[in-house]
């Protein structure tokens, strides 16, 4: 009966340990199971974050890209503008030096010029500044006498700094050698040179 009970026993052992292995294999796979699995869900974690910052770190420099391109066309844009203006401003203060000095030939060429001409006019009429006018009266007076006499007229014009309008007296249309006038057309005729040379 001990034997019977010893043998009991000895199965019981033998049945209760091969169930704790059972039992200890099963955690053991589901373990190794689970643990696969957070190894697997943190790599495709990783990789979608991975595949996430590279998209964004695309993006930005994308954005950086552009916003640098946007920048270069705005300081190109500014330097251009910042050269066509002091352009502008040198044309037109050589243009207004040179009027000074050279404004009676101007008149005289032009009044030559009406005087050779078709036009049929009964005078001549010229546009220029108040200062310029108090200037060039007694040395026109002197200079075109006879031009005066048959009507030549120098008429005060608020809106010239420098140069002069000149057309005839019957008509609203004149010839406008005016600083404004000839600075413009200078600086039409270099600003695309200069904007070239600028690209």
């Amino acid at each position: 009966m001990s034997e019977s009970l010893e043998g009991l026993l000895e199965k019981i052992q033998e049945e209760g340990l091969q169930k704790a292995d059972d039992e200890k294999q099963k955690i053991l796979s589901a373990a190794k199971l689970e643990a696969e699995k957070i190894i697997t869900d943190a790599k495709n974690k990783a990789e979608k974050e991975i595949k996430e910052a590279d998209k964004k770190a695309e993006q930005l420099k994308k954005q950086a890209d552009s916003a640098l391109r946007q920048a270069s066309r705005d300081v190109l844009i500014s330097l251009k503008k910042n050269i066509l203006n002091e352009l502008k401003k040198t044309v037109s203060f050589e243009v207004q030096e040179s009027m000074k000095d050279n404004l009676s030939d101007i008149i005289t060429e032009m009044v030559k010029a009406f005087a050779d001409s078709d036009f049929e006019t009964d005078g001549v009429e010229v546009l220029l500044s108040d200062k310029d006018k108090k200037n060039l009266e007694n040395l026109m007076k002197y200079k075109f006498k006879k031009e005066l006499s048959n009507g030549l007229t120098l008429k005060v014009a608020p809106e010239i700094d420098a140069g002069i309008k000149i057309g005839t007296d019957n008509s609203d249309l004149k010839f406008d050698i005016t600083d404004k006038a000839v600075t413009e057309i200078i600086c039409a005729f270099l600003n695309p040179r200069i904007v070239e040379y600028v690209k």
